[in-house]
């Protein structure tokens, strides 16, 4: 066979080799051939709406195809694809993803290509790689990806300023509205949805500097893409946001179930509380200082890629350094149940918790707030709803002691240096809480410090100060003046 022409949609083709015309049909043909992407694409019936498709530019191959039989399976190519101001879009894109001018070795089954610019939403990104199991099913790829700078944004639309998946997310356990409309309408919106299966299996590690996806703006992020056709890992990613770092690293499902096995760790240090709790929960600008987070969570996402609270568990703690809690009804109703006001920030030097994450509750257990005119420790459940039960074990400074108390022994002992607790309980939700005294709590750690203030007051011999700071013990804890008494 020499000399053989033939035309191609937008382009033609010329090939010469030999077939054998055995039972083997063994062959090895020399091709040169340009064709139109688009048309191409068309012809061999690939072109689907909703899927991101050529829409301009040429391919040549210049390669030589050797085999034998029917399929393609066996067969290997060598020689090179050139591609010419290929355009790709539509589908979920916004923005083309174009190529200018790049070339793809054909190494028999394999393929590699170096350095291949692209302009990704206007962007940059370099790519280096090769893909093997050419023509056998599913594809295996090794490859890299590089960019200064990649707007998501301008590839898959234009994000909201406020409103980033991790609001989304939290509304959806919560079964609360953020910024007044439901979290699913909030995803479809968003064109959030959770990847089919994919036909590629392989690594990709990427680098860009500087990744937008508003309103998440992060610098510096490196990790490794792990493809499985019922699976994507992501993995030793690292990043720099808030002012701090971060690593993750996590697994999703791609099967085709209503809800899909999930398995995230994320670790944060040193990022400002103020900017990541505003872009990633309903808190806001509530909590100020500098945090470090490790949180580890499993479970299941739904078809529009959002967690379902029935399913997620957790466990993780936090670290929050010379910062502060804005006036907020908590708060409020600790100052203005002790008698010391409300309507003030709470300064603290540390906040640290232990956190377990479990039937939709986010549960404390050894809380602590160090540093502050309000210092406790804290253990119970916080619901994502806002709901909340928890016990309080409160240390005021002297400052707010002395407005707290009536008596003159608890306010000496506090000038002291003494050290006194009062034992809460708050429940309700965090917007309009309820706040009692845990007569048992009180029993165990109110009684001590109290007691403690009447025997300096004995040595002291004030032994009617001493009195009443017991009267007011038995008070705090429930008790009538009957009960124990401590002797002289």
């Amino acid at each position: 066979m020499s000399d053989v022409r033939a035309s191609l949609p937008g382009g033609d083709l010329e090939a010469s080799g030999t077939v054998s015309l055995d039972s083997m049909l063994a062959y090895r043909i020399e091709v040169d051939a340009v064709a139109s992407a688009q048309a191409m694409v068309v012809a061999l019936g690939l072109s689907d709406p909703e899927r991101a498709s050529p829409q301009s530019g040429s391919l040549r191959l210049d390669a030589t195809l050797s085999g034998a039989g029917a399929s393609m399976e066996g067969a290997a190519v060598t020689g090179a694809l050139l591609i010419r101001d290929l355009e790709v879009a539509g589908g979920r894109l916004r923005a083309p993803v174009e190529v200018a001018d790049g070339r793809v070795d054909l190494l028999g089954r394999e393929a590699r290509w170096n350095g291949l610019a692209m302009r990704v939403g206007g962007d940059e990104v370099r790519t280096s790689g090769q893909a093997s199991g050419l023509w056998s099913g599913t594809l295996t790829v090794d490859a890299t990806a590089r960019s200064p700078r990649l707007d998501v944004d301008a590839i898959v639309g234009e994000g909201h300023t406020e409103v980033g998946y991790g609001r989304i997310a939290w509304g959806r356990l919560g079964e609360r509205p953020v910024l007044g409309r439901p979290a699913e309408e909030w995803a479809v919106e968003r064109d959030l949805s959770r990847p089919g299966p994919l036909p590629v299996r392989g690594v990709v590690a990427f680098e860009v500097d500087s990744l937008i996806r508003l309103p998440y703006r992060l610098s510096d992020v490196r990790g490794r893409l792990i493809l499985e056709p019922g699976s994507l890992q992501v993995t030793e990613t690292s990043f720099r946001a808030y002012g701090g770092s971060g690593t993750a690293d996590g697994v999703l499902g791609l099967g085709a179930e209503e809800s899909e096995p999930f398995h995230l760790d994320l670790e944060l240090r040193d990022v400002r509380a103020e900017e990541y709790l505003a872009q990633n929960t309903p808190l806001g600008r509530l909590i100020t200082g500098t945090m470090s987070l490790d949180l580890s969570l499993e479970g299941g996402l739904d078809t529009l890629f959002l967690p379902l609270a029935s399913v997620l568990q957790g466990v993780g703690r936090f670290e929050i350094r010379d910062g502060g809690l804005a006036p907020n009804p908590l708060t409020d109703r600790i100052l203005s149940f002790l008698g010391a006001g409300s309507g003030r920030g709470v300064e603290f030097s540390r906040w640290t918790a232990p956190l377990v994450v479990r039937e939709g509750l986010l549960l404390l257990d050894g809380s602590t707030f160090t540093g502050s005119p309000l210092a406790a420790d804290l253990t119970g459940a916080l619901g994502f709803g806002g709901s909340v039960d928890l016990g309080a074990l409160v240390r005021p400074d002297s400052a707010l002691s002395a407005a707290a108390t009536a008596g003159d022994v608890v306010r000496r002992y506090v000038q002291a240096g003494g050290l006194l607790e009062i034992a809460l309980r708050l429940t309700g939700y965090a917007s309009n809480p309820s706040v009692e005294l845990a007569p048992e709590a009180m029993e165990q750690s109110g009684r001590s410090v109290l007691e403690k203030a009447a025997e300096d007051a004995a040595r002291a011999g004030e032994q009617d100060l001493r009195e009443r700071g017991l009267g007011l013990l038995r008070g705090l804890a429930g008790q009538d003046e009957s009960e124990d008494t401590v002797p002289a």
